[in-house]
């Protein structure tokens, strides 16, 4: 018996062919609603000109985290019920200018994000408050954030597809994330907006931060100064592969967190890096995952080795890395 239960994407007024592969997007048990992660889902999906397949997982886990044994017929009936409602909004929200595809599984949601991400162009996910049992397992955003292998888009109840004054990433480290910055410059060229560098700051009283440069024998002065140094030379290496995009660079003084959410206050997107090499539990560096709850704009967690590091000065990179999967 098939795990999963598949429909081609659905003929819209404006058919493509299927060469970028398609934007995931789940929806939960809940009635669909014109909820953000949908309407995100959407317009990356015509900003990409990629198909939408939105899918439901039809196991649960009972309050002690235990997955159900099986799923009936019942379940599966009423995910397709679920998948339909959600496809009739996405048709709306898109004018009937995207094709859709639906995929109603047997498995929990989460894996069935992990799965799916292995021929997604992106992977758009809905980050809510979540129950004490699901938190100290992981929050499906979380989880699929730290496991995909695809760039995850995560976003929050209130957040829009608006643009705002362009795209921020985060550079702790510009000389070790010069293929995350170059992602992040394409993602910016294909938005059409600018995008800003910043890196965070220790404070002052920061302990580590000042044993760290102790034992590097420098004082804070210098330090700092190095940093702009490193800054600027990491923005400047942008411009000969992206000479249309304005690039703005910040060194900000404060806790990692505590700037990147002020400086997402005003942007359409953050873009975070994510390790080559996860922790043994398959999660997120605690600063990522802070973010992905505290940002003001949709999350971008991206393992630049996954799409490639080669910049692509006229659309994102995001689109057009994976194989196109095989028409169902």
């Amino acid at each position: 018996m098939p795990t999963a239960v598949r429909t081609a994407p659905s003929r819209t007024l404006d058919p493509r062919p299927a060469v970028v592969p398609a934007v995931v997007v789940a929806v939960d048990d809940a009635e669909p609603t014109p909820s953000a992660d949908l309407r995100i889902a959407v317009a990356e999906a015509r900003r990409r000109g990629a198909s939408i397949r939105v899918v439901h997982g039809c196991a649960t886990t009972s309050p002690a985290g235990i997955i159900g044994a099986s799923v009936t017929d019942e379940r599966l009936r009423y995910g397709q019920y679920v998948l339909t409602q959600a496809v009739r909004i996405l048709r709306e929200l898109s004018g009937f200018k995207v094709d859709i595809a639906t995929v109603n599984s047997r498995d929990l949601g989460t894996e069935l994000l992990l799965a799916e991400s292995q021929s997604a162009s992106l992977v758009v996910v809905l980050h809510t408050r979540t129950s004490l049992v699901r938190s100290m397992a992981g929050s499906t955003a979380a989880v699929v954030a730290a496991r995909a292998r695809c760039p995850v888009l995560v976003v929050h109840p209130g957040d829009t597809a608006e643009i705002g004054t362009g795209v921020v990433v985060a550079a702790e480290d510009p000389g070790a994330s010069t293929a995350l910055l170059r992602l992040a410059a394409a993602e910016s060229v294909g938005r059409g907006a600018s995008l800003t560098v910043v890196r965070p700051w220790p404070v002052p009283d920061d302990r580590w931060a000042a044993a760290r440069e102790l034992s590097r024998g420098v004082s804070s002065a210098v330090a700092e100064d190095v940093a702009h140094e490193e800054l600027a030379r990491a923005v400047q290496d942008l411009a000969a592969d992206f000479p249309t995009l304005t690039v703005l660079k910040q060194l900000v003084c404060g806790s990692p967190v505590e700037v990147l959410v002020a400086a997402s206050a005003d942007a359409s997107i953050l873009v975070l890096g994510r390790p080559e090499d996860p922790s043994p539990q398959g999660e997120l560096p605690e600063m990522a995952a802070a973010l992905l709850s505290r940002a003001h704009c949709p999350v971008l967690v991206v393992q630049p080795t996954l799409v490639g590091s080669r910049p692509d000065t006229t659309s994102s990179p995001f689109g057009s890395t994976h194989p196109t999967p095989e028409p169902r």
